[in-house]
């Protein structure tokens, strides 16, 4: 018995060291209202053209003398240019370890507009860009945590952002729409929160949680007419993750839900969206301050105690089995 109660505490002590990495306990406020979305700087007449910007390092960031020192407090600002080029991305931020804010851009590159990649996680801010006419992605996190992405708009891409191993991040009030594939898509990503944005006649799906994207929020999204032609809007292949806002039981708008019921969502996780909002009710909206993935973390909190009663119950019949 001291064997069993051993095992037992042990495993407990795992599933509770993972729950805690799980959570973030960084905030973020949410625009009062979608109309908030409009991305002022669309009208890159009062922007500065500018060359592609190519930052391969931390040498290359200081290199070009953006304002700033690179710290958590005084990150460098990459700011208020026009980047219309025939160069494959516009801006390319690769294996820094110094903090950036990527801000009121107009980015058109051949095929990226944002190129994140291999950079320290919790350096990097993404906000009111306008990225539009990019061959593959609007914006692209690529090996990359905790980004804040915000206030952006991606339209007239191959998809309007990618992120690949992109944990924990925050993307919140952006304008993803008239892309021909997905306006967001998510690879190999844990944690995050997708809150406040506008997908929309997106040629696929409006979002995509791929095999191996677990334990994301998302809610207060507005789909409207995105795959069309399909069952569902968005689409689901992880674990874990939660189509509507805990705290307040609202979920997303869906152009296409009859009203009645909950919305089902395609994907083999057969996830459903169980509190889908009307045009009305998304209208009054009013989003306060929210826990990045305390939601999750209640969600995992929960598997986590199913598969410690599942396996408490198989210990004590092998140790019934035993004794006999």
């Amino acid at each position: 018995m001291n064997s069993f109660i051993k095992k037992f505490i042990l495993i407990s002590v795992l599933l509770s060291s993972t729950c805690f990495l799980l959570t973030d306990f960084s905030t973020i406020t949410k625009s009062k209202s979608l109309s908030d979305n409009v991305n002022i700087y669309s009208q890159n007449k009062f922007l500065v053209e500018h060359e592609a910007i190519i930052i391969l390092s931390d040498d290359d960031l200081i290199f070009y003398n953006f304002p700033g020192n690179g710290t958590n407090e005084d990150p460098y600002i990459i700011e208020n240019y026009n980047i219309t080029t025939t160069y494959n991305k516009a801006i390319t931020v690769s294996t820094t370890t110094l903090s950036i804010i990527i801000r009121n851009c107009y980015l058109s590159g051949h095929s990226y507009g944002i190129y994140i990649s291999n950079v320290k996680d919790d350096t990097v801010e993404i906000m009111n860009n306008t990225c539009n006419n990019n061959l593959v992605n609007g914006i692209n996190i690529h090996y990359t945590s905790r980004t804040v992405v915000k206030n952006n708009t991606c339209t007239k891409n191959t998809m309007g952002m990618y992120f690949i191993y992109g944990n924990r991040a925050i993307v919140s009030n952006n304008n993803c729409s008239g892309n021909s594939d997905y306006g967001l898509q998510f690879v190999h990503c844990d944690a995050g929160l997708i809150a406040s944005n506008i997908l929309q006649n997106n040629g696929g799906y409006g979002l995509y949680l791929a095999k191996d994207v677990d334990y994301h929020v998302v809610h207060h999204n507005r789909f409207v007419d995105n795959n069309k032609g399909g069952e569902s809007q968005g689409y689901d292949n992880g674990e874990g993750n939660i189509w509507y806002d805990v705290l307040s039981s609202e979920g997303n708008y869906w152009s296409d839900w009859s009203g009645v019921n909950y919305y089902n969502i395609d994907g083999s996780a057969g996830k459903t969206d169980k509190y889908p909002l009307d045009e009305d009710g998304f209208s009054q909206i009013v989003t306060t301050e929210t826990s990045t993935t305390s939601e999750v973390t209640i969600y995992f909190m929960l598997d986590s105690i199913i598969i410690i009663l599942v396996v408490l119950r198989r210990m004590i019949r092998n140790q019934s089995l035993f004794l006999k």
